[in-house]
């Protein structure tokens, strides 16, 4: 994640909003309690890994060229998102990152509603047990919630929960940046298994008629004849 506050954002946010209310009401009681507990919680990390896939609503960015792939080899990949479908039963589909402070307040506060007034007393005990409710209940809202600083990406995403012992089978390993990190494909294509892949950009190189055309011939080899190759309208130099 290029965002060091991703996932705890949400947690943040979640935590203005109880404050917020608690602070508001005069009441004594159960909900006032869980609201007092939700604003002092700083973490709501889950005992689950996380696996997402990420997609840029703007091709050709020059944002993304500066942030991804090396100098000598660049490729922006162009998918029809109505072409997939999910690798995995618990990938719900590709949605878009929130960016918007007030869509992300509304988002929080109608899973937060959804809670209240629904216990009209309870133990110390049942008042973790509800902050932890609706932290689990958010955890897909955390994944989708960004600063807003980021906006310029415009990032669809598709993500998993794996809870412990889950998807094991279907695990694969990579290196990044000298760090083996575990993977799980989580999407696949609707036709043939095949990605529903529209266009590929060829970004800045060495050579860029040499890198469409080994893109051309890599796409034809996999069975991608028909997906044009194109050079970036972008200059980049570096």
């Amino acid at each position: 994640m290029n965002d060091a506050s991703e996932f705890n954002y949400g947690v943040k946010m979640l935590r203005l909003i109880a404050s917020g209310r608690f602070e508001q009401s005069a009441e004594v009681g159960f909900d006032q309690r869980v609201l007092g507990r939700l604003a002092v919680t700083t973490r709501a990390i889950p005992n689950a890994d996380l696996y997402f896939t990420s997609f840029c609503a703007k091709g050709d960015l020059l944002s993304q060229w500066r942030g991804y792939g090396g100098q000598d080899s660049r490729y922006c990949l162009e998918f029809d998102p109505a072409g997939f479908e999910p690798a995995v039963s618990d990938v719900a589909g590709i949605f878009p990152v929130i960016y918007n402070d007030h869509k992300q307040r509304a988002l929080l506060s109608r899973v937060l509603d959804k809670h209240l007034n629904v216990i009209p007393d309870g133990d110390p005990d049942d008042v973790y047990k509800s902050v932890k409710c609706v932290h689990s209940c958010c955890l897909a809202a955390f994944a989708f919630l960004k600063d807003p600083a980021f906006e310029e990406e415009h990032e669809w995403r598709a993500v998993l929960f794996a809870w412990p012992g889950e998807h094991v089978g279907r695990l694969e390993f990579v290196n990044s940046a000298g760090i083996m990190k575990p993977c799980i494909p989580l999407l696949v294509g609707r036709s043939k298994r095949l990605l529903p892949l529209k266009r590929v950009i060829a970004g800045a190189s060495r050579s860029i008629s040499q890198s469409s055309r080994s893109a051309e011939l890599m796409l034809a080899r996999y069975g991608y004849s028909n997906v044009p190759v194109e050079p970036s309208r972008i200059p980049l130099s570096g």
